[in-house]
């Protein structure tokens, strides 16, 4: 039951976001326990800042890349580079998520997001 909402919660966020940022894509036939739902942002700090001025809460769950992490460097590095997981660090902002997230709270979330991603 708990999935099912989740994944209510998820396609209502990604209905209403298409077209503003960059949203989460499933392949066909996969599901997701929707633990998070995190965004692409262009200017995460002033979204995130806009959202914390407003009370609403938002996460950055790595905000600094695994690679450049003390515990990670006494690992190899990769010789290619790790830019994707390092634009991500920057560029990523998870919104509420739980599976009881009502549809009026969701839509408060959204009124105040969608000025700041257009802006």
């Amino acid at each position: 039951k708990e999935l099912k909402l989740r994944s209510q919660v998820a396609a209502s966020y990604s209905a209403a976001l298409e077209g503003c940022c960059k949203v989460p894509r499933l392949n066909p036939g996969v599901t997701s326990s929707w633990a998070q739902y995190t965004i692409m942002v262009n200017d995460q700090k002033a979204i995130q800042s806009g959202l914390r001025e407003q009370g609403i809460p938002s996460v950055i769950y790595y905000p600094i890349p695994l690679t450049k992490q003390i515990g990670y460097s006494h690992y190899p590095k990769v010789s290619s580079n790790t830019s994707v997981s390092e634009d991500l660090a920057s560029s990523v902002l998870s919104l509420p998520m739980h599976p009881y997230l009502t549809s009026y709270s969701q839509s408060g979330v959204l009124e105040k997001l969608i000025p700041l991603l257009k802006s």
